[in-house]
């Protein structure tokens, strides 16, 4: 029997006490909510960029407070912002995204008192010209920090926060290959665990995390994960270790995903341009693989189907959040893309967490099944 890795360990418990963990950071905290704002200008600010999740508490305020029919992710946000969960925050920043959460922005704005706001109207394609645009509008963020906190931001606090974050990504593109080759086998909840800590931790402490596990390749002593079923996970936001812990009931294992926080998140670096760093950070957050919110269906269909042919998988989960209209309008096509692929494709809906694991656990299992037989 072999120890368990101490690394992995570490994120298990980081994980499930995120609360004790955010307690301890020595820096002001910036929260931001999608994969379009740059965590690099929050970094040169001094700050530490944390990606808000949502969390596991009934929602009771923030469903009064916009449509019903908003996706359930966005009114957890606006949920924690009127109960005071975020109140430790110095501040959120916004970028033009989804519908639901440009009305959270709006209704944030109003009820956050004097804490820092900022939001960045972004372009959807990639142009010459919308380089150009987004590089003036993240000129006036990093000049709206730098004024409300009384702080300098230059292009070499840019350039020193780049290299942390590029830093950051290749490490994480590496734990992704190591998964698919199979030169490390890891269940589906700790996989998820891992990922998704990428944007909540410190940037250094976590890429050192990281490469100190990737040091080891058997992780854990339990050996029936190496003969569960291979696949993928696509959808946007889904933040539930429950689900997670689900599929890995079934004998399935997440071995790839295009969720917006898992690879989408970290596929391309900043690459210096002679233009200079506003101009380097701004090409790679346009050139990124598209949410369905933005650009154009193909490039992420064909992403992912690049990523399951390498990993192998056996099959594709799709998980769509309630009212995430623009999910819904890709699906059809991404799984018209996969099957024509001949990679079997299942899609399921919910909210930001799991309330029916029976109904989940009955239709991944006949998944499972369907799949295991074409093995």
């Amino acid at each position: 029997m072999i120890k368990e890795s101490e690394a992995l360990n570490e994120f298990r418990t980081i994980r499930k006490n995120l609360p004790e963990y955010l307690k301890k950071i020595d820096k002001p905290v910036m929260g931001y909510f999608e994969t379009y704002v740059p965590e690099e200008i929050i970094y040169a600010a001094g700050m530490h960029p944390l990606r808000i999740s949502p969390n596991d508490r009934q929602i009771a305020v923030g469903g009064s407070k916009i449509e019903s029919f908003a996706c359930s992710v966005s009114i957890n946000f606006l949920d924690q912002l009127l109960n005071g969960t975020l109140s430790f925050l110095k501040g959120v920043i916004f970028s033009r995204y989804c519908d639901s959460l440009r009305a959270i922005a709006d209704i944030w704005q109003e009820n956050s008192g004097d804490s820092f706001y900022h939001f960045i109207p972004y372009p959807t394609i990639l142009t010459v010209e919308s380089i150009n645009f987004l590089s003036g509008e993240l000129k006036k963020l990093v000049n709206h920090i730098s004024g409300y906190f009384n702080i300098k931001i230059d292009e070499e606090m840019l350039t020193e926060a780049i290299r942390i974050s590029n830093k950051k990504r290749l490490a994480v593109l590496k734990f992704y290959d190591l998964i698919k080759k199979g030169k490390i086998v890891i269940n589906s909840a700790d996989f998820f665990s891992i990922i998704s800590l990428a944007t909540i931790m410190d940037s250094s402490e976590y890429t050192q995390k990281l490469e100190q596990l990737m040091q080891q390749t058997e992780l854990t002593d339990d050996r029936s994960i190496e003969n569960s079923i291979k696949v993928a996970i696509s959808g946007i936001m889904l933040e539930s270790t429950q689900f997670f812990e689900i599929v890995d009931k079934t004998g399935m294992r997440m071995v790839t995903d295009d969720l917006m926080f898992g690879s989408r998140a970290f596929k391309e670096l900043v690459i210096k341009t002679k233009e200079g760093p506003y101009h380097a950070i701004s090409k790679r957050y346009l050139s990124k693989i598209p949410c369905s919110t933005k650009g154009n269906i193909d490039l992420r269909i064909d992403e992912l189907i690049k990523d399951c042919k390498e990993a192998g998988v056996k099959g594709v989960i799709f998980y769509l959040v309630t009212f995430c209209d623009s999910e819904e309008c890709e699906f059809p096509i991404l799984r018209k893309r996969l099957q024509a692929e001949g990679i079997p494709v299942i899609g399921l809906e919910g909210g930001y967490r799991v309330s029916s694991e029976g109904q989940f656990l009955t239709r991944l299992e006949a998944f499972a099944e369907q799949i295991g037989e074409e093995l």
